[in-house]
Order: C-alpha cells, then sequence, then structure tokens
C-alpha cells in the first residue's frame, strides 16, 4: 500500500504548470487587468494562442475567421471566458490522458468544470469572491485525476471495490489506500501552493463541519446540484446527501429553485464548451 508521501511523489512528476499561464492567470486577477499586456504574455504560449483564436472565431460568437489578434480575441470573448480557458488548461494540461486506462479524463474534466460553474453562480449569495470559488470548484476532485493519472493500478483496485461493496468512493478509498482523494488533493494542493482557502475546500467539501467556511459550503452545494444535474461522469459516484446547514446559508426557496438549476446548468454548458477548446 502506498503511502500519501508516495503518492505525491509520484504526482510530483506531472509536468509544471507553464510560467506563462501563471502570470496570465495573477494578470487577471488583478481589479483591472491590462488587457494589452495580458495579450502580450498569452501570445508567448502557442497553446494558449490557438485556443483563444479558436474560441473566438467559433460559431458561437458568429465571426468565423475574423478574429485574428489576442487583444481582440480577449475583448470579445471577455475575461471570464478568457480565464475559463486559461485555468482550465493549466490544470488539465498537467494531467496527460492515456489511451487505454481505467480514468475517464473527459467525463472527469467535464464534472470539474460543472462544479467551477457552479461555484461560481453561488458564491456571490455567501459573499466568495466567484473567481475564487470557480477555481475551488475546477480542483475539488483534483484527487481523483492524481488517482487516475498517476496511481493507476491503486485506482483499478478502489473501483473494484466500489463496485464490490456497493460503497461509497471514499469508503474505498480508505480501504484500499489509507487515505481518500480528498486528503491527496488537498495535499497536492498544498504543494502546489494554492491558498489555504482552496485547499479547505478540496479537503472538506465532502465532510463539513458546524465551523465550515463560506468557500467550502459553496462548493459542497455545487458538487451536489452538478451531480443532480448530471454534468460529467466519475466512475462510483452517486447524489450525495446536502448538508443541510450549508443548503440553508443559501436561503433557496422551492419556488426559485427549478431557475437556479436551469442557470447553473447554462452556465456549465458555457464552460464545457470551453472544455473542447481545451483538449
Amino acid at each position: 500500500m502506498l503511502t500519501m508521501a508516495q503518492s505525491l511523489e509520484r504526482a510530483s512528476r506531472l509536468p509544471s504548470i507553464s510560467a506563462v499561464l501563471t502570470q496570465a492567470l495573477e494578470e487577471m486577477n488583478k481589479p483591472e487587468a491590462d488587457i494589452s499586456r495580458l495579450a502580450t504574455l498569452l501570445a508567448r504560449d502557442q497553446g494558449a494562442l490557438a485556443r483563444l483564436l479558436r474560441v473566438a472565431n467559433s460559431a458561437f460568437y458568429g465571426l468565423s475567421g475574423h478574429v485574428s489578434s489576442l487583444s481582440q480575441a480577449v475583448t470579445l470573448i471577455g475575461l471570464p471566458t478568457t480565464r475559463t480557458l486559461v485555468t482550465a488548461a493549466a490544470i488539465i494540461d498537467r494531467f496527460p490522458q492515456r489511451a487505454g486506462g481505467a480514468f475517464n479524463y473527459q467525463g472527469f474534466w467535464q464534472h470539474s468544470l460543472g462544479v467551477a460553474a457552479a461555484s461560481r453562480y453561488l458564491a456571490p449569495r455567501v459573499g466568495v469572491n466567484p473567481e475564487t470559488a470557480f477555481l475551488g470548484g475546477m480542483l475539488h476532485d483534483i484527487g481523483i485525476a492524481v488517482l487516475g493519472c498517476c496511481l493507476e493500478e491503486e485506482y483499478r483496485a478502489v473501483l473494484d471495490r466500489v463496485h464490490a461493496e456497493d460503497c461509497a468512493t471514499t469508503e474505498a478509498e480508505l480501504t484500499v489506500l489509507g487515505f481518500t482523494h480528498d486528503e491527496l488533493g488537498a495535499a497536492l494542493a498544498e504543494q502546489w501552493k494554492f491558498p489555504l482557502a482552496i485547499q479547505e475546500a478540496i479537503r472538506s467539501h465532502h465532510a463539513l463541519n458546524i465551523q465550515a467556511t463560506p468557500l467550502v459550503r459553496v462548493v459542497h452545494v455545487a458538487n451536489v446540484l452538478a451531480v443532480t444535474l448530471d454534468i460529467g461522469d466519475i466512475e462510483g459516484s452517486f447524489v450525495p446527501p446536502v448538508d443541510p446547514a450549508s443548503w440553508a446559508a443559501f436561503g433557496f426557496n422551492e419556488p426559485e429553485l427549478a431557475g437556479v438549476l436551469e442557470a447553473i446548468d447554462i452556465q456549465a454548458q458555457s464552460a464545457l464548451a470551453v472544455l473542447h477548446e481545451v483538449n
């Protein structure tokens, strides 16, 4: 059985995030982002350049073939979509897909982006920064990506346990690994130097307590809603129970719930459209 430290050591072999994308994300997180500087940064990453131009020239924007510069592309699609694209690319590129493996990469990233979009939508209702919430949602199950990408034998054993015992994934992980994907993901986020609030959202979004932070509650509820809406796929997952205190924090009443779900689904589909340009 691998220890947590050994698992993290395997994860450390993943490709590093492009320095250009890191600087671009820092620029976009400023209150007044400089579009010209952002375009200059992104122009140094050929993958980011191609992706942004593909999005800007997609049928969705109705300007096929007319957008040729990064500044024009960022202005057209807007900073939120640019940030979504760059964040998704920076994270997804760290997990190279392997043909024939047990891990469903496409379904996993669809789920992650669905939770990220739901988190961004929910965040203002409890005073959380929407972009911080998006990142927390995007990374909430990153430990599963580590298992699927870097510990394939152990990941298969976890799935076998889930199927044989009809149990929750976290229960199977504790039996097979001795730790959960939440704990592994939080430890990886610490290594990657993500903020403590993001680390806690990853660690605790399944196991909340009375001191849970607003961000943890956002990601927790977003995950429940994304699974309810069947956005993406993670093998062995089922609709988790919602924490009553977290649900109450958003103040949803029954008549508005259908509208909330519809709005989240629309935002999630927009985020998923970006995924096609990342892959």
